[in-house]
């Protein structure tokens, strides 16, 4: 899919709230480029969301959660 295609897609279904999307790509020569794409979020909670998915791929390595839940919700404590 093109890079520009995804983005537009990402945009039209995601209207509210906010959106972090990592783009890793791979051609034929091995170069890698990877592209961000950040939309509502500040440097510290981009910061504390990317350390608590850190956080749950390091336990889907010692298989404590299974890697295969791609959603997740978080209840604020009162």
């Amino acid at each position: 899919m093109d890079e520009k295609k995804l983005v537009e897609i990402l945009n039209n279904n995601f209207k509210t709230g906010k959106l972090y999307f990592i783009l890793v790509d791979k051609d034929d020569g091995e170069k890698v480029t990877v592209n961000r794409l950040s939309r509502g979020f500040n440097p510290h909670e981009l910061l504390g969301f990317l350390e608590w998915v850190q956080m749950e791929i390091m336990e889907q390595m010692k298989g404590t959660i299974k890697p295969d839940i791609i959603e997740r919700t978080y209840i604020k404590e009162k």
